[in-house]
């Protein structure tokens, strides 16, 4: 990785966002992938995922699609796609 290259990507689950008049809303569902050098993964949080999802009664469908999305991005990162395929560093 060259200077200025990015060393790591972070991707939180989140709901889609919603917008009331100037204010752009969202909820942090609580799970994370961290994505570092040499494209080594991983998954955080999902203990604190699955307690607020139970304490806080998730609609089924937010938490599978939470979960979707963060498979989707391993995913990606994994075969290299984008935006894990160098794009943006080529940008910077």
């Amino acid at each position: 990785m060259g200077e200025g290259a990015t060393r790591r990507w972070k991707i939180d689950a989140a709901t889609p966002p919603s917008i009331e008049g100037d204010v752009l809303s969202f909820v942090d569902l609580d799970l994370d992938v961290v994505i570092g050098p040499g494209c080594r993964l991983a998954v955080r949080d999902a203990g604190q995922f699955v307690a607020r999802a139970w304490r806080d009664s998730y609609p089924p469908r937010v938490a599978v699609l939470a979960v979707l999305g963060v498979l989707a991005a391993l995913g990606r990162a994994a075969t290299r796609r984008w935006p894990f395929d160098g794009t943006v560093d080529r940008l910077t």
